[in-house]
């Protein structure tokens, strides 16, 4: 069940709670339960969230689970998993391809991230010591295990051009099987 509501009409904190909570949904999901369980907790719990802090009306359920299952195979034959929040994806923006560069090789280097994409042209605005700003900048998209965001974000800061840079992690729900093993063959092993 997908629930779509205006944003407009809640406080920042509410959406951040109905995030926290479908994230808190996915990841406490095991790792045998079907995919479409993780959807249907999660489904429920901001079904929850939205009935307790919505006025009624607003909010609208459409769509039935279409989620495929652990160890099923798609019509188009790819083998799929629920990754249990194992996984991120990681987005930092950079004022530059050359600057993308500079990040995606030194988090590579230290195997921080299994893969950096770089999308060359992306426009950013935002709020800047107290006035609205507007730039031309690259995104990286990085995929990583979620355990490692700490040292990722820490090795950004590092190396980034800007005082304050963008790196938000977002929890892969899920996806090819193969990839996500990939994504862990080719990142710093944990040491526990």
């Amino acid at each position: 069940v997908w629930v779509t509501f205006h944003f407009s009409h809640f406080p920042l904190a509410f959406m951040l709670s109905v995030a926290c909570a479908s994230a808190r949904a996915f990841a406490c999901a095991s790792s045998s339960r079907r995919f479409a369980t993780c959807a249907s907790a999660a489904s429920r719990s901001v079904s929850a969230s939205v009935a307790s802090a919505s006025p009624s009306g607003i909010a609208q359920r459409h769509r039935p689970n279409r989620f495929i299952g652990i160890g099923s195979t798609s019509r188009y034959g790819m083998s799929t998993e629920c990754s249990d929040g194992k996984y991120v994806a990681v987005y930092v923006t950079v004022p530059s391809q050359d600057a993308g560069r500079k990040v995606a090789a030194a988090l590579l280097e230290e195997k921080l991230a299994a893969c950096v994409n770089i999308v060359p042209a992306i426009e950013s605005h935002y709020w800047w010591e107290g006035k609205i700003q507007a730039d031309a900048e690259s995104l990286l998209m990085i995929k990583t295990k979620a355990e490692l965001l700490e040292s990722l974000t820490e090795k950004v800061k590092e190396v980034h051009a800007y005082d304050v840079p963008e790196v938000i992690g977002v929890p892969i729900l899920g996806g090819n099987a193969a990839y996500l093993k990939w994504i862990d063959a080719n990142v710093k092993q944990s040491k526990a």
